[in-house]
């Protein structure tokens, strides 16, 4: 379960591997997707496919609390995509060659790659 606060918002993304469902539970969130923006309203439910065809973000802009379930197929390994900030993700839930759990941000702007 999430929460936004007024004003808040989750960025706009999509993923190769998972499909997911979006559950409103409370308040008015305002759903950005290929089509466009649209305000979804309380029990609404949307279904994200995977690729660009399903990038969806998310937009508090009333004054209310924003209160929301997200479901679905979690692929792992997993690459997801945000266009507004010019960056892909890899990750996976197994270790990684540091032991870790795989956790890789790529970004595409080559001025902010030269910089980091």
């Amino acid at each position: 379960m999430y929460e936004l606060g007024p004003g808040n918002s989750a960025v706009y993304h999509f993923h190769h591997g998972s499909e997911e469902l979006l559950f409103v539970l409370r308040g008015r969130p305002t759903l950005r997707c290929p089509e466009g923006e649209r305000q979804l309203e309380e029990g609404e439910v949307v279904h994200f496919p995977v690729g660009p065809d399903g990038a969806h973000g998310l937009h508090n802009r009333t004054e209310e609390l924003v209160r929301y379930v997200v479901a679905g197929i979690r692929a792992s390994p997993e690459v997801a995509e945000y266009p507004d900030l010019k960056k892909i993700t890899a990750q996976a839930r197994t270790a990684s060659q540091t032991g870790e759990r795989l956790w890789v941000v790529h970004d595409l702007d080559p001025e902010t790659e030269e910089r980091t």
